[in-house]
């Protein structure tokens, strides 16, 4: 197949070949470089999503707390502390929306979207509450601080008094006085019903005892009775307002507030536990891919050496076929043969093919041609000697004859 192939297109062949072997390593090394760069351009942006959704539920928790923290104190800085967290948790929300891909993870971060909102003007209701609950309180104290003065001055207007059942009353008014105050903080720290089912209590009973006291009195301490009784009724109509502000703002935090947080929340986890779940997939994927590109680039290198050797070898073969042996080797003995040195020895195993073997022949029919020549040379050599050697004998014989006819 090769024997009528020329020399040059036998070595561009084999050059060809091993080039497309390295064209072959090259296209495969840099499908898994970008295999590779895809890989961790995928996982970065994976990972750069887990990290917005953390940092969305980091400024969720201080958004709570700061619910809390308005709630408690109703502080202006409490409330700033809140619009700065929900400010700032808005700009991770677009972000993700705006880089996460999968259907279904864009409804659950909508969801959140909506549930932020929610949360918002359930807040902005809550402020409401905790506004007039906060008036409320303050009044009702300035209320109680004047009730207690009132009664104060009660009672010591009756210490002079001989009336027994006065005193007594007036005592025990101040001792529900006492009572329903303390019921009154209690039921700001506690906000249950019973608190302020209690505080009712004392505050009627209060009432009761000063109804008592004015019926036993007469006018003798209607100027400090009336003015009980105008403190009192404004307490009695500040409380029911005190306790539905506090109602709607705990129904709004407990049923409202309560239950959307820890809903953004379980949503959060859920969004971040898939992405680390697909990070984690993609990241053992590209781990895979590295590992089978790099064993196709080792095999197909391994491959291109072994057809090199292989295409060396042959190539070495097609080439000193025709030659015989070594081209240096050929150069020499064809300068020597036109030298005229036909003494070399050439090695003749019967294995010899190519120029060699042409050569070995050629010199051996110079060899042989010589030996005719020198042959021929000596063989017309010996028929000139015999040549002269047959004139000089006739010569001779006819300088005889010519003396003999003279003495004739």
């Amino acid at each position: 197949m090769f024997k009528n192939i020329k020399l040059r297109a036998k070595l561009n062949f084999g050059f060809a070949v091993v080039i497309a072997l390295l064209i072959v390593v090259t296209v495969i090394a840099c499908w898994g470089l970008q295999g590779a760069s895809e890989g961790f351009v995928d996982y970065r942006y994976r990972t750069a999503n887990a990290k917005r959704v953390s940092d969305l539920q980091n400024h969720l928790l201080s958004i709570r707390l700061a619910v809390k923290n308005v709630v408690m104190s109703g502080s202006e800085t409490a409330l700033q502390d809140y619009r700065q967290h929900f400010d700032l948790m808005v700009a991770p929300l677009k972000e993700i929306q705006s880089s996460i891909r999968n259907p279904e993870r864009l409804k659950r971060v909508a969801e959140i979207g909506e549930r932020l909102t929610q949360y918002n003007q359930a807040f902005d209701q809550v402020i409401t509450q905790v506004k007039q609950r906060d008036d409320s309180r303050r009044r009702i104290i300035e209320i109680v601080q004047n009730i207690e003065k009132t009664v104060v001055l009660l009672n010591d207007s009756v210490a002079v008094s001989d009336d027994r059942i006065i005193i007594s009353l007036a005592n025990t008014l101040h001792i529900r006085f006492l009572n329903s105050r303390a019921s009154f903080f209690r039921f700001l720290e506690s906000h249950t019903l019973e608190d302020f089912a209690q505080l009712q209590e004392q505050v009627t009973g209060m009432g009761q005892v000063e109804n008592a006291l004015n019926t036993q009195a007469g006018s003798v301490y209607q100027a400090h009775l009336n003015r009980f009784r105008q403190e009192y009724a404004a307490l009695t109509n500040a409380l029911p307002e005190l306790n539905q502000a506090i109602s709607q703002s705990d129904d709004l935090m407990k049923n409202t507030l309560d239950r959307i947080g820890p809903e953004i929340t379980q949503i959060t986890d859920e969004l971040v536990a898939h992405i680390m779940k697909d990070r984690d997939a993609l990241g053992v994927a590209v781990q895979d891919n590295n590992n089978r590109t790099l064993q196709m680039i080792v095999g197909i290198s391994l491959a291109a050496v072994l057809i090199g050797i292989a295409l060396t070898w042959l190539l070495t073969r097609l080439i000193q076929r025709p030659l015989g042996g070594e081209p240096v080797e050929m150069a020499e003995l064809t300068h020597r043969i036109a030298a005229g040195d036909l003494t070399m020895r050439l090695t003749d195993t019967g294995k010899e093919t190519g120029i060699y073997a042409a050569m070995r022949e050629m010199v051996a029919e110079l060899k042989e041609i010589v030996v005719q020549v020198t042959q021929s040379t000596n063989q017309v050599s010996s028929a000139a000697t015999e040549i002269a050697q047959g004139s000089a004998d006739l010569s001779q014989r006819t300088e005889e004859q010519a003396s003999a006819l003279e003495e004739t």
